[in-house]
């Protein structure tokens, strides 16, 4: 998908997060088979070869970090695998999301997120690819997107102290 995305978009980077650092040698090797130049942020500090068509956040706990220079965030671990990533992070940082139909970690977010235009939802590749190039031309849809996750999340404010109040009352 990045490789056919590229043209169209040259400024455009990948950037991926592996969810257990230990994957970053496998994941590199099969990014540079399709022909990409690979970055790790570890290393972009001292290369001066220039800038890498993905970088592999290969430092734990740095994600929030790099989430302020994304476009679009795309939510691991859901187009083909069980489960979903949290989509709570993007959000926070004002970024448009899009997850594919394998959220069950997080299915009733992503469930309201979808209901409330707050999310995009993609069936497959072929379906995250349109939409990531949909959402790179159209910035109104993405503040569109922001906006509305945003809108869903608020509604969640305050769960702490809530529950806290709550635990309270009963104690009472």
């Amino acid at each position: 998908m990045f490789v056919r995305l590229k043209p169209a978009f040259p400024s455009l980077h990948l950037f991926i997060a592996p969810r257990h650092v230990e994957r970053v040698r496998e994941i590199r090797k099969r990014l540079e088979s399709q022909g990409l130049t690979v970055g790790l942020v570890s290393e972009l500090a001292a290369d001066k070869t220039g800038s890498p068509d993905c970088v592999l956040l290969d430092r734990t706990g740095e994600l929030q970090l790099w989430y302020v220079m994304a476009s679009v965030a795309f939510v691991g671990k859901s187009l083909t695998a069980h489960g979903g990533q949290n989509p709570v992070e993007p959000i926070a940082a004002g970024v448009p999301v899009l997850f594919g139909p394998h959220m069950e970690n997080f299915a009733s977010l992503a469930r309201v997120l979808v209901e409330k235009k707050g999310a995009l939802q993609v069936a497959d590749a072929e379906a995250l690819e349109a939409a990531v190039r949909l959402l790179l031309q159209d910035e109104r849809a993405r503040r569109t997107l922001v906006s509305n996750s945003e809108q869903v999340l608020s509604e969640h404010r305050g769960a702490t102290e809530r529950t806290a109040q709550l635990i309270h009352d009963l104690r009472v």
